[in-house]
């Protein structure tokens, strides 16, 4: 009783790696918006001191991400 397998689509093109990365970067900014579009707004005032001393503590893996954060964060202020 051995179930052959098959491909939904075999005529259909591959994605490229690239086309299947920028796919990925695609769906994670749609799904940050909606996200951010979903959350309620809270407006916090802290000093700029208190954000250093709380990056001081920050992990590398942690630092890297606020890197990226502050990246992307950075370009939608730029455009």
């Amino acid at each position: 009783m051995d179930k052959q397998k098959s491909i939904h689509e075999p005529n259909a093109p591959l994605l490229s790696a690239q086309d299947a990365i920028q796919d990925a970067e695609r769906l994670q900014e749609l799904l940050w918006r909606n996200r951010q579009q979903a959350e309620q707004e809270v407006q916090l005032r802290v000093p700029f001191t208190v954000i250093l001393k709380a990056i001081d503590q920050l992990e590398a893996s942690e630092l890297h991400l606020l890197v990226q954060r502050l990246e992307d964060r950075l370009a939608a202020v730029q455009s």
